[in-house]
């Protein structure tokens, strides 16, 4: 896994200028105290045991191997945050600063990518677990199909 890191508050940029009367002139620097961290992380995929067959999770089933044990890895995986930060500061009656306020945004995964946490073993994709379209298993799904049908007629007496 790789982090990557960025901060930096030395920031000059756009300014107000307030007048007050005639002679008092303040400039107020609208980015001072102001920061923008990025932070990349990324790393290649984790490594997992493929499956030859397909199991049932109802009936089980003996699992055969499909190469070796971790001989398989998920795709690489990035992510990108954003974090902005301004730093107010309040002075008491002398004009010192004692406190101050960190107001911030964070984004999580800023370009919203869609990582791969997990695969089924036997498909190698993360949202099918190939069981509905395997055919060894065809008799047990319209067994679980007709009794589902079963009860909803003596429950609901629908058919």
């Amino acid at each position: 896994m790789i982090t990557v890191s960025v901060m930096e508050k030395t920031i000059i940029g756009p300014t107000i200028t307030r007048r007050k009367g005639t002679d008092s002139e303040k400039v107020v620097q609208l980015l001072k105290n102001f920061g923008v961290n990025f932070q990349l992380t990324g790393g290649s995929g984790t490594p997992y045991t493929a499956q030859e067959n397909i199991t049932s999770i109802r009936s089980g089933g003996t699992r055969v191997l499909k190469g070796t044990i971790n001989g398989s890895r998920l795709p690489w995986q990035f992510r990108l945050d954003m974090r902005m930060d301004k730093d107010i500061y309040f002075s008491n009656e002398t004009g010192k600063s004692n406190m101050y306020l960190n107001i911030y945004l964070q984004v999580l995964n800023l370009l919203d990518t869609k990582n791969v946490l997990g695969v089924y073993p036997a498909t190698g994709v993360p949202d099918d677990d190939g069981y509905l379209a395997a055919a060894e298993w065809q008799r047990e799904i319209n067994e679980q199909l007709d009794l589902f049908h079963i009860q909803n007629v003596l429950c609901d007496g629908t058919g």
